[in-house]
């Protein structure tokens, strides 16, 4: 009992001093262990979203066009071989998050021919257009535009546009 009387005058501040002036650091459980790093600030609490993940203005402002959009699908593509078919030996899934393309099936029912449309496909946009229509999309995934392929399917009067997916910048 008097090793408790001992460690409590210890720990009681002394009579010519006062609590707040006391030039003793305080300890307490909180005290130990490393020092605690300051959380990364972020630029805006209330902000949804990151400036970067905002298109920029180019990418986003369309001329107003009256034209009326055609008839498309969009499809996911994977590569796969027997081994991912039959024995299931990759990690792939069928899921969109394991894709390597996207399809785009636009069908242009009055164009006589390809010569008579115009594809302009960017990272993040597809614009499809003839004389009568246009089709003006953002694409789900950032694409390569520069290695796409465009098939122009003369019996069925649809392009056929294949786009690999930048799987790195997902």
């Amino acid at each position: 009992m008097s090793d408790i009387l001992a460690l409590s005058s210890l720990l009681q501040p002394s009579e010519g001093s006062s609590a707040g002036t006391s030039t003793q650091p305080v300890v307490t459980p909180a005290t130990f262990g490393p020092p605690k790093s300051k959380p990364k600030a972020r630029k805006d609490p209330k902000a949804i979203w990151d400036p970067a993940e905002v298109p920029y203005a180019d990418e986003i402002e369309a001329p107003r066009d009256d034209r009326p959009v055609p008839q498309f699908y969009m499809f996911y593509k994977q590569d796969v071989d027997a081994g991912d078919v039959f024995l299931g030996t990759s990690d792939k899934t069928p899921g969109s998050q394991d894709c390597t393309h996207l399809v785009y099936k636009v069908f242009f029912p009055d164009a006589k021919g390809a010569q008579e449309l115009e594809l302009d496909v960017k990272k993040q946009r597809l614009v499809a257009e003839s004389s009568s229509l246009r089709l003006d999309t953002f694409l789900p995934m950032p694409v390569d535009s520069e290695n796409g392929k465009a098939q122009w399917d003369a019996a069925k009067k649809c392009l056929c546009v294949t786009l690999p997916i930048l799987l790195d910048e997902l």
